[in-house]
């Protein structure tokens, strides 16, 4: 891939090696993608500062988190580490799924829901 470059595509490295096989295998899989020249580099299971740290030292390019942990979540922090997003787990989609199943018990039970009225869609 070295030399083939489409500005409106990004190509990610992603590995989950930091919570399976470790911080040191996660780096040298994220070494090894910088090598074939990924765009950046995508990291799940990374949950303390010393991870991160070491992730962001040992590589060059820009990074993605996935999952979320209470301790990587200040943006100033995880900016000064190249983190470009940093992706929080499922809940978005849990309380999507919670709302769903909750109107729908609402309508079983023949209850309207305040709620439910449809808002003005913004302009």
């Amino acid at each position: 891939m070295p030399g083939v470059r489409d500005p409106a595509l990004c190509i990610a490295g992603r590995t989950s090696a930091v919570s399976i096989s470790g911080l040191d295998d996660a780096i040298a899989r994220g070494k090894a993608y910088e090598e074939a020249g990924v765009d950046a580099l995508f990291f799940v299971g990374v949950r303390t500062r010393a991870e991160l740290d070491a992730i962001s030292a040992a590589t060059r390019v820009p990074l993605i988190l996935g999952g979320g942990s209470p301790e990587l979540a200040d943006l100033s922090y995880l900016g000064a580490r190249r983190v470009k997003v940093a992706l929080q787990g499922h809940q978005p989609f849990a309380a999507a799924v919670k709302a769903v199943h909750d109107t729908l018990k609402a309508l079983r039970t023949a209850r309207r829901l305040a709620s439910l009225q449809a808002s003005p869609m913004p302009t």
